[in-house]
């Protein structure tokens, strides 16, 4: 029996498949490429950053305390500005919301580079600089990722995903062996000028960012989510009643008695609330202060607002 020549080499084939990174996002999508580019020599100046700028203050006051108080400064913007970065990514244009972030970041690294140069720089400025890059990053991160779903079809998604944590990954381990080659060759003054050509690669790679889901606009594609939540309503009726329950319990109880006057019926026992009704109240609603009996016509009717249909 004849063996097959191609045989001996496919048990390897499956494994290779498996831990080789699908680079098909970066050669089909453009946009998603511009993207990938600029997060990539951006990674790489915040790196030389969060190395230079303790080096900096510890040369400065020979002091790990304030050293430590420096990271301590970072920690406020990036806890808070976070809670509002995504909000704000969903409001406003992304391309737009990041361009503005790599344009933070490259005056931050302006005034770094000044600060370098003169004869006694500040500390202060150092954790003014500090603070702020923090904040633009924190602000420029939620809109990135918010980003790449719109960039790339959805079979790539995934693919797209692992490529940009291969970015950063070798950002997070080569940028700090850079910077500390960096300001040992040349100094901090040329770390800083070498960030500053870094941030503005970045910023021309994010001016050329389009935000586009295949070749449709983001207005279209508000247009197709409202039009699908119609259909989806239309299908799940339950869904529809529960949305218009919710609507009902934040306008009160006498907004939703007046609404409902017309679907009463005389001598039957209902729990009425949020969005369905019970044939009869359970015991246990008595305990509760948002539930009240009325009789009306002759009916014993039980409010309480947010009760599930059953």
């Amino acid at each position: 029996m004849s063996e097959d020549p191609g045989e001996g080499a496919r048990p390897g084939r499956p494994f290779l498949a498996r831990v080789a990174v699908d680079i098909r996002p970066l050669r089909e999508c453009r946009d998603f490429r511009r993207l990938w580019f600029g997060t990539g020599i951006s990674a790489i100046g915040s790196q030389i950053t969060t190395v230079a700028i303790p080096f900096q203050v510890y040369a400065l006051t020979d002091s790990t305390a304030i050293v430590g108080l420096l990271g301590l400064a970072a920690v406020f913007p990036l806890l808070t500005v976070p809670l509002y970065a995504g909000a704000v990514a969903d409001a406003v244009d992304r391309r737009l919301l990041l361009l503005a972030s790599d344009i933070a970041l490259l005056l931050v690294t302006v005034g770094l580079l000044v600060n370098a140069l003169l004869p006694s720089p500040s500390v202060a400025l150092l954790f003014v600089a500090e603070i702020l890059g923090t904040a633009a990053y924190a602000f420029q991160r939620p809109a990135r990722n918010a980003l790449i779903p719109r960039l790339v079809p959805r079979e790539l998604f995934s693919a797209a995903i692992a490529v940009e944590d291969v970015v950063f990954n070798l950002a997070r381990v080569g940028g700090p062996a850079l910077a500390g080659l960096l300001i040992a060759v040349v100094g901090l003054a040329g770390a800083y000028a070498l960030d500053l050509c870094v941030r503005r690669g970045g910023a021309v790679g994010a001016r050329d960012r389009r935000v586009r889901l295949h070749g449709r606009s983001l207005a279209c594609t508000r247009d197709a989510g409202r039009r699908r939540g119609r259909r989806l309503r239309q299908r799940a009726p339950p869904l529809h009643d529960h949305a218009r329950g919710d609507a009902g319990l934040d306008a009160g109880p006498d907004v939703r008695d007046r609404a409902r006057a017309g679907r009463e019926r005389s001598g039957a026992r209902q729990l009425r609330g949020g969005s369905g009704r019970l044939a009869r109240q359970p015991p246990f609603l008595d305990r509760f202060g948002w539930t009240r009996m009325r009789r009306r016509d002759g009916a014993d009717r039980a409010h309480a607002p947010g009760v599930a249909p059953l």
